[in-house]
């Protein structure tokens, strides 16, 4: 059985409900329901049944809980313990943030010796958000459209996540080689020139947060003839060079002045057009970060060209 599994029992104990489990672990309620029945069924019991009341414990369920937060206390510490500057441990979710990658790299580069536990994951939103609150990362990096500011800021609170914003950035079209729009003499575009074009974008994790809001910029603001759908950044410029898709993002300036950009891929601004997104990263409520994390914050705002934060100082 994974830790994670136990923390999402745990969870769905504590919420009274799967679905406000599901939302507040930034997953699907099938997703989290068939990871407790796949520990129910390795296990060989049942934890969780039903009452009039919503979610109960079965008799062993009430043994796992205890257990399990004994577990999950232990497991946290030694986590902890690995995050100390002793421990060298540099453990980081982003979404796909080409800069990101590049500032880590660099980071890793200069401090060769001195970090001897290293991780940097790319992956969606609702993915950084889970890694954080399971505590397999320690900070995290999302854009998320500005308009959904507050929802937002709402969801990371019922989450126990801080929320700090970066950055806001234009949305910006972006298009490989084999659309015709690479070619334009332009740099400027208008909506309507999306129109006989594929949408490419990121996949969703199922999170009900992101099905019915986040992942709506497609539909509701960019016209597109359907869309395909990618799961990493290798994807991202593979698809962009050989079909005539387009993606919404955002292409920071300063940033890929100093850390490059993907080759062979033109970005274009929008005519009028008021969207942004904003860029933030995030960590558990009260939590202190260690040396090497918040270094690696400092050089993000530096690319971005911003001042840290107090927290960074």
């Amino acid at each position: 059985m994974r830790i994670d599994q136990i923390r999402q029992i745990a969870e769905v104990y504590e919420a009274g409900s799967i679905n406000k489990a599901a939302q507040k672990l930034f997953i699907s309620q099938s997703s989290l329901s068939a990871s407790i029945r796949a520990a129910e069924e390795e296990l060989g019991q049942k934890i969780l049944g039903r009452s009039h009341k919503g979610i109960d414990l079965t008799d062993f369920g009430k043994t796992f809980i205890v257990t399990g937060k004994e577990i999950l206390a232990l497991y946290d510490n030694i986590l902890s313990k690995a995050s100390s500057p002793e421990g060298g441990r540099l453990y980081i979710s982003s979404q796909f943030l080409r800069y990101a990658s590049s500032v880590f790299a660099a980071l890793l580069s200069e401090c060769k010796g001195q970090i001897t536990n290293l991780r940097f994951t790319e992956k969606t939103r609702g993915g950084v958000c889970q890694d954080l609150m399971s505590k397999t990362s320690e900070i995290g990096l999302i854009v998320t459209p500005t308009k959904y500011h507050d929802r937002c800021l709402e969801m990371m609170e019922d989450s126990g996540l801080e929320y700090h914003l970066v950055n806001k950035d234009e949305c910006r079209c972006m298009v490989g080689r084999g659309s015709p729009l690479f070619t334009l003499e332009s740099n400027l575009i208008q909506l309507d020139q999306l129109l006989p074009f594929p949408a490419v974008r990121y996949e969703s994790d199922g999170g009900a947060w992101e099905k019915n809001e986040l992942q709506k910029d497609y539909e509701d603001e960019f016209p597109h003839s359907g869309t395909l759908v990618i799961s990493d950044s290798g994807s991202f410029q593979n698809i962009l060079a050989r079909t005539n898709g387009y993606f919404i993002g955002i292409c920071n300036t300063h940033a890929y002045d100093i850390t490059g950009f993907y080759d062979n891929i033109r970005v274009f601004s929008f005519v009028n057009k008021p969207f942004s997104y904003d860029t933030a990263w995030l960590c558990l409520k009260g939590q202190s970060l260690s040396p090497l994390a918040k270094e690696f914050l400092r050089r993000i705002y530096a690319v971005v060209g911003k001042a840290p934060e107090e927290i960074l100082r």
